[in-house]
């Protein structure tokens, strides 16, 4: 079998997840063809790269308009090489909906080949133009999605179900040793995704109540615009370094994921990903996402509806259900789950 890899869009931040959908591709001993720059991927050595003038959409420029026309210009590109390659399977690892409506007429013919990484486009379709461009092509391709509850909605909105399948996000590596106990622990929660009325509804609560005062915690938040520091709250925003993201995230026991309600609706976080693979336990704000895990693998997440309960989720955690909850979304997020997604998904085509 083989598999044509291609990336439309070349986001640094999806480079753990198509390293670890490679190595699973390989697994299947398959024949992979890597559309990307040589060293883009940890895998592209065991693979056989497709040498193209590829363009990461996104480098040196903010314009939306020039990023879709470097995208365009990728997708040319690969159907170049599909027609050089004859490949049997098209993974196509990201995209944009925007742009997609000027190359997938000349991939209909492949429609059968091609398989659609969803990622945050399903949550786009919130967005009426999206959702009327999405309507083109939504039942021509097969859609890859990682939950079942993704799948579903995009059942209702009218995407076929035979043109769905499910392959599991993979739990990245563990990245932070273990560290040592202290007199007192440390929730993170250093997402550039942060909610900011969620953030300053920490810092309104604290200054009123202190309400973080009894839990033996410190509280490290990142947000877009404000700074503030006390014995148990600390926010700040701008950048931070690697070797800074690395020592926090070391000594925490917790992770806060305090999210927006429709930030993370059908998608899936790499911090909860993240966390998970350290064994930090996870308190989140009430979103899609953790409501799906949460039910699904009961107390792999805490849920806060208002900022004051922080202090007694801080306090009383269990931690022997958060291990087995942990161990068993780390097996249905396996490499050997993901290796049987892919076959039984690809198994459909040849």
């Amino acid at each position: 079998m083989k598999i044509l890899f291609f990336d439309a869009l070349f986001p640094r931040g999806h480079k753990t997840i198509n390293n670890a959908y490679l190595g699973s591709m390989l697994k299947m001993k398959a024949e992979v063809y890597v559309c990307a720059e040589d060293g883009w991927f940890d895998m592209i050595d065991n693979c056989h790269l497709v040498k193209k003038p590829w363009i990461r959409p996104s480098e040196n420029t903010k314009s939306k308009w020039v990023y879709r026309k470097n995208i365009i210009v990728n997708f040319k590109l690969l159907k170049n090489a599909i027609q050089e390659i004859n490949p049997d399977i098209i993974y196509i690892a990201s995209y944009d909906i925007l742009s997609f409506i000027f190359s997938f007429p000349g991939l209909i013919k492949y429609r059968n080949k091609i398989f659609l990484q969803e990622h945050n486009n399903v949550d786009q379709l919130q967005n009426r133009v999206k959702k009327l461009v999405y309507d083109l092509f939504k039942n021509i391709f097969h859609h890859f999605v990682f939950e079942e509850y993704i799948k579903n909605r995009l059942i209702e909105l009218g995407v076929k179900e035979n043109l769905i399948s499910i392959v599991p996000h993979p739990v990245p590596p563990a990245s932070f040793d273990a560290v040592l106990a202290q007199e007192r622990t440390t929730a993170i929660g250093l997402s550039n995704s942060n909610d900011e009325e969620i953030i300053e509804a920490f810092l309104a609560e604290q200054k009123k109540s202190h309400f973080l005062d009894s839990s033996n915690t410190v509280v490290i938040l990142k947000s877009k615009r404000i700074n503030y520091s006390d014995d148990h709250l600390k926010i700040f925003s701008g950048w931070i370094n690697d070797a800074e993201y690395t020592k926090w995230c070391r000594a925490c026991s917790s992770f806060i994921i305090p999210f927006s309600k429709n930030g993370y609706s059908y998608r899936v976080s790499c911090v909860f990903m993240e966390a998970i693979s350290n064994n930090k336990t996870i308190i989140a704000s009430r979103f899609p996402l953790v409501e799906y895990y949460s039910e699904k693998y009961p107390g792999v997440c805490k849920i806060f509806d208002n900022v004051y309960e922080i202090a007694s989720l801080l306090k009383n955690c269990d931690n022997d259900k958060y291990q087995s909850a942990r161990k068993q979304f780390i097996l249905e997020h396996s490499d050997s789950s993901i290796v049987n997604a892919f076959r039984k998904a690809f198994a459909k085509m040849m």
